[in-house]
């Protein structure tokens, strides 16, 4: 049985800087190579640090993490920052201005399993 519910995990100000902060992360490798080389390989490219839920099937356990998936933009990187001095991108803005590059795997901190 598949259950789906709509619950909102934002930080909403705050949002451009828990970005800066999880693209930090990413740069320095914290969320693994992948990532890392994503972003070296593709500087225009975005991340997507909306949070979400995760459910592990294996063990049950729930996580709130940040999404992650790696996305390029459809043509000129748009320059839509309303916060001076930040570099953002939200969800919305991913889903309108970029194409999805690759999904981000999460895996379960308790049993290490890919979270789907």
């Amino acid at each position: 049985m598949q259950v789906s519910i709509d619950i909102s995990l934002g930080v909403c100000f705050s949002f451009p800087m828990l970005y800066k902060k999880i693209v930090e992360k990413a740069k320095s490798g914290d969320f693994g190579g992948r990532i890392k080389e994503f972003l070296n390989t593709f500087p225009e490219g975005k991340i997507d640090a909306e949070t979400a839920l995760y459910l592990c099937q294996g063990c049950g356990n729930m996580e709130v993490l940040p999404e992650l998936s790696m996305y390029l933009p459809k043509g000129e990187a748009p320059k839509r920052f309303p916060f001076k001095g930040e570099s953002y991108v939200t969800h919305r803005d991913l889903e309108r201005d970029y194409a999805l590059f690759e999904v981000y795997p999460h895996k379960c901190s308790n049993v290490r399993e890919f979270i789907p």
